[in-house]
């Protein structure tokens, strides 16, 4: 709630309403066989009613006598004043002025009159008429600039007001309240030192009088001096404790000062004591806003209630419990709240903007986004509401008119705008950019909404996420480490744990990850991610736990069907890799990164027709991507097409020339092809540039190769460095067993080939090929029989053949062909 809002609940500001005028008619009937009462007592009071009808009957007998009776006719046009019948009580002070034009008292009666009904104009010149038949330096006449003062005051022409009440205490220097007004007339001209100064004086002249005490009080409030406020209300409290706009205003203090319980306690006691209806419902306001500010909203809904049954025509009461109710999550009662308050002023936006949220809350965003059209259609420069609008376009991933209504924003409306929405426009429009891959757009409004908004974390993430996806993940982190330092959230230690676990930094990576969920316990988003940490350290069993955890907080997460896909795939289960990687592509259709590693499972169970069809659709839309090239390139070559291979290969490196997936895939291509020297040296060179995740990959492809070249030792070296980062890997194993088999190990190959064969979905001709030759080592020619028939059934043999009689004469080069296997 806002510092205005309070200040309109509790109304504390001095009130120097013309009412005084009425106390100048009433006494002026002293001189009638009725002694005038306070006008409190005698509008309240039945005894002082029937008395003061007496009066009138008596002096209307008297002016029929003598009609032209001043005297009589200044006395009834006071009761008519003090009964609120205005037309008859200007008709008797007219008489009067006109059977005599040189008294002041008629002028100043008739300016209490025209007071009441709001007619400033002429009171300002019937005072002014007063003043000029007074007597100059009468005190009575301080008295008169006292009273226009207040009116210039009142219709805030504060220069006029200064000029009098400057006479007055000239003229009187030492009646307090004449003090007390120039105090308040320099308070509203933000002259606070002088008004403290005459609050002083006045206090000087009258100690016991509370009510200075309560006007330095509202200025110290002004200034900021919240100890000096307070031990002046105190004062005017102890003088006298039955005023409820004393402790009224010492619960503004509180609330100011962020002191909640002793406002609260405050207000409690102004609402015990006597009150019209109108402060009461203010005072009801003022509490229910304390006890939200201590999120005790069924308290405040209480109180809000009470001051909508006081002032039911006021849309506060309705305002302030439409946001308890939304608060509370009770959103169709915030509705239903909003509703009244439109029924009452139809054209404020702000209702329309509250009732947008409630409904976006519903999640009936037709009818919130019809909300905030209203409210924008009723003040274009409403930022939050067209803020809200581009949060719901958002959420419901319309992304192009999210744009669209931000650089409206952005662009007709920025001279108006404060720095504040303007930040928050270049914010949310960096975001919607980074969800549409405009990646770099993405960060150029980020950087616009953190030089508006410095301590904006969201642009900071906005930034830092945008950063990630173009592969700047040290720039990332920097943008995470800021966010950070602003906002411990679980979402910037995710972030920043996922670029960390690009880099490989890994432990960081799972430390990252650990903080955002104690942070958030039940953030979906960490799960998955800290299952890829797990992943990437070989902890599957943790990565599945965490995997299967994010998908049951968000079940519509395609990350986190990626990320279980992603275990799924590292220990061989790509069947069950390839069904999440559909529903991660279902959800998230334009994520290409998914296509890529579907069609990787796919050729792992050598489904190389929906492979390919898989990784030709990445590339259109990712025709710059290495790794896409170079995934084709290997499925190419597993299904015997080693034209298309070295294509794609050749493509990968031209795209990359420090990818080392790049030159796997042609090295692979020349180890099917018999073209030795130029697999290793790019067998070499994958292993000088790969990053840390690929290089167990470069390994597993130079044992090969290295087996071929009959470096059995060195090629067992590779294999083990390669099992050893990627133990669910085939391939590995596979590498392994064919170089035991060459170091004369076949007991160990047997187990090796096993292994590769109890973790691969579809057995590899190379893992068949090696356990049949172990066996034929070992002497056990049945099951050697067994594996080889098994070889020659793979839909692949015929295409392998050239290789596979490679690979037997790199095991046995001095036994003799026999043409059968």
């Amino acid at each position: 709630m806002t510092t205005k809002s309070i200040l309109q609940a509790i109304h504390f500001k001095r009130s120097f309403y013309p009412c005084t005028f009425l106390w100048i008619a009433l006494v002026m009937m002293a001189c009638s066989p009725l002694r005038a009462q306070s006008a409190h007592d005698s509008t309240t009071n039945p005894t002082v009613n029937e008395k003061r009808d007496s009066v009138l009957v008596a002096l209307n007998h008297l002016l029929e006598r003598h009609p032209n009776n001043q005297t009589a006719l200044l006395r009834r046009a006071a009761v008519h004043l003090s009964r609120q019948d205005f037309d008859l009580a200007l008709v008797d002070v007219d008489r009067a002025i006109v059977l005599d034009r040189r008294s002041p008292i008629p002028y100043r009666l008739r300016a209490a009159i025209r007071a009441m009904t709001k007619k400033y104009p002429e009171v300002v010149d019937d005072m002014t008429k007063a003043i000029s038949l007074s007597r100059a330096n009468d005190p009575d006449t301080a008295q008169l600039y006292y009273e226009r003062a207040r009116t210039y005051h009142w219709i805030k022409d504060f220069e006029k007001a200064l000029e009098d009440i400057n006479r007055a205490i000239a003229l009187d220097p030492t009646t307090s309240s004449y003090y007390n007004m120039r105090a308040n007339i320099q308070e509203f001209r933000k002259e606070y030192p002088q008004a403290i100064a005459d609050a002083t004086k006045a206090i000087s002249l009258s100690p016991s009088d509370a009510k200075s005490y309560y006007g330095r009080a509202e200025t110290y409030t002004l200034t900021k001096d919240y100890e000096k406020a307070i031990a002046d209300l105190d004062k005017a409290i102890a003088i006298d404790p039955k005023s409820s706009k004393y402790y009224a205003l010492r619960a503004y203090v509180h609330h100011l000062r962020e002191k909640y319980p002793q406002a609260f306690d405050d207000l409690s006691k102004a609402i015990s004591l006597p009150a019209d209806s109108d402060q009461l419902s203010r005072y009801y306001l003022a509490r229910g806003q304390a006890c939200t500010h201590l999120k005790e909203y069924d308290k405040a809904i209480e109180d809000y209630s009470k001051s909508i049954e006081l002032s039911p025509s006021s849309t506060d009461g309705y305002w302030y419990r439409a946001y308890a109710y939304y608060r509370r999550n009770k959103y169709d009662l915030a509705i239903a709240d909003c509703n009244k308050m439109i029924e009452l002023n139809p054209k404020r936006a702000t209702f329309y903007h509250r009732r947008g949220q409630n409904l976006a809350e519903l999640r009936k965003s037709d009818a919130a986004l019809a909300d905030y059209d209203k409210a924008l259609e009723l003040d274009p420069k409403y930022s939050e509401a067209r803020l809200a609008k581009i949060d719901i376009l958002m959420c419901n991933k319309n992304l192009n008119k999210a744009i669209e209504e931000a650089s409206e924003m952005i662009g007709e409306h920025s001279a108006d705008l404060d720095k504040e929405p303007l930040g928050e426009a270049y914010c949310r429009r960096s975001e919607a950019n980074y969800c549409r891959g405009n990646y770099k757009d993405a960060i150029a409004d980020a950087d616009k909404a953190i030089e508006l908004l410095p301590h904006c974390s969201s642009a900071l993430l906005n930034r830092g996420y945008a950063q990630h996806c173009l592969g700047e993940y040290d720039n990332a982190i920097a943008s995470y480490n800021k966010a950070l330092v602003l906002n411990q959230s679980a979402e910037a230690y995710t972030a920043r744990g996922a670029a960390y676990c690009q880099l490989h930094q890994l432990q960081k990576a799972l430390e990252d990850q650990n903080h955002a969920l104690q942070v958030n316990p039940q953030l979906a988003c960490a799960y998955w991610a800290r299952a890829v940490v797990y992943t990437c350290l070989n902890r599957f069993t943790e990565a599945l736990l965490d995997a299967n955890k994010s998908i049951e907080l968000d079940s519509a997460s395609d990350q986190a069907y990626d990320a279980r896909a992603q275990i799924y795939a590292s220990t061989s289960k790509n069947i069950l890799a390839i069904a999440d990687w559909d529903k991660a592509i279902a959800l998230a259709p334009a994520n290409s990164a998914y296509f890529l590693k579907r069609a990787v499972s796919r050729g792992q169970v050598h489904r190389f027709d929906d492979a390919l069809a898989d990784v030709t659709h990445a590339i259109a839309s990712m025709p710059a991507s290495a790794y896409a090239y170079s995934v084709r390139a290997i499925i190419y070559s597993e299904a015997g097409r080693y034209k298309e291979a070295m294509a794609d290969a050749i493509r990968a490196i031209a795209t990359d020339d420090k990818y080392a997936f790049g030159y796997c895939a042609r090295a692979e291509v020349y180890i099917l092809t018999g073209r030795h020297s130029e697999a290793l040296r790019d067998c070499d060179k994958a292993v000088r540039v790969a990053a840390p995740a690929e290089v167990p990959n470069a390994h597993c492809l130079r044992s090969f190769e290295l087996s071929l070249r009959r470096q059995f030792a060195e090629a067992r070296t590779e294999s083990d460095q390669a099992a050893a980062a990627m133990p669910y890997s085939p391939d590995c194993y596979t590498g392994r067993g064919i170089s035991f088999l060459g170091l004369g190990r076949p007991a160990d190959a047997i187990k090796d080939f096993t292994k590769a064969m109890s973790l691969a979905e579809v057995p590899s001709i190379l893992s068949l090929l090696g356990l049949s030759m172990a066996y034929q080592m070992k002497g056990d020619t049945k099951q050697s029989a067994i594996c080889a028939t098994k070889l020659k059934a793979q839909p692949d043999y015929r295409t392998s053949v050239s290789f596979i009689q490679e690979i037997r004469r790199a095991i046995f080069p001095t036994q003799r062909r026999h043409g059968k296997m």
